[in-house]
């Protein structure tokens, strides 16, 4: 298990303990997918966008206060980006361009429906459990932009009409199960959770 706590090392030579400030636009990643019915009242999952002139950043976090590794991520077909590398990874993290299972579970309609194909996608190096994203640690994927960085920015609201959405595989939550997370629901599955009560329930992880 790694620290949950992200350290800068200090010019007095000791380390500071900080939290996540976001750098652009946060994006929060909803649970849509936990047959297991386990507690996941402790996750915090979000992907920071981050505008870097010709490229864009999603800087993934997990800012979770439990145990839970983010195993695998995943972007939706999309005409707003292109390419896409691993561009940087915190200490502890070490993911490549790939990974397992091939695509996410598939989305039920409140979260969009069936998943439109994999522009990229990229998986923590063996063993996942070791290499994931843990709390306090971070993951950024870079692409080239199609669009504009404001169009980027649009499409993952859920009020987007040609929108796309950011998967992830998240392994050892509690030390115990898994679950899927994503970026948003739908216009009408997001109503639907309002009348429920539900859209103030974060379900984090």
């Amino acid at each position: 298990m790694k620290n949950y706590c992200g350290m800068v090392a200090l010019a007095a030579g000791g380390l500071l303990c900080v939290g996540a400030a976001s750098a652009g636009v946060r994006v929060d990643l909803f649970v849509y997918e936990n047959s297991d019915n386990g507690d996941v009242s402790m996750i915090d999952l979000w992907v920071d966008v981050v505008d870097s002139g010709s490229f864009v950043d999603f800087v993934f976090r997990n800012d979770s206060t439990g145990p839970a590794t983010v195993a695998n991520v995943y972007f939706e077909m999309n005409s707003l980006l292109s390419g896409g590398s691993v561009h940087a990874q915190s200490g502890g993290v070490s993911f490549s361009t790939g990974g397992n299972p091939p695509n996410p579970a598939q989305p039920a309609f409140l979260y969009g429906g069936a998943w439109g194909g994999n522009l990229y996608r990229a998986g923590a190096n063996p063993p996942p459990s070791f290499n994931g994203i843990d709390p306090g640690e971070t993951l950024t994927i870079r692409f080239s932009l199609v669009g504009s960085y404001a169009d980027v920015v649009a499409a993952l609201q859920p009020n987007a009409t040609d929108g796309f959405r950011i998967a992830q595989h998240v392994i050892s939550v509690n030390d115990d199960f898994s679950i899927w997370t994503i970026n948003t629901p739908t216009p009408g599955g997001a109503a639907v959770l309002a009348l429920g009560g539900l859209v103030a329930m974060r379900r984090r992880r």
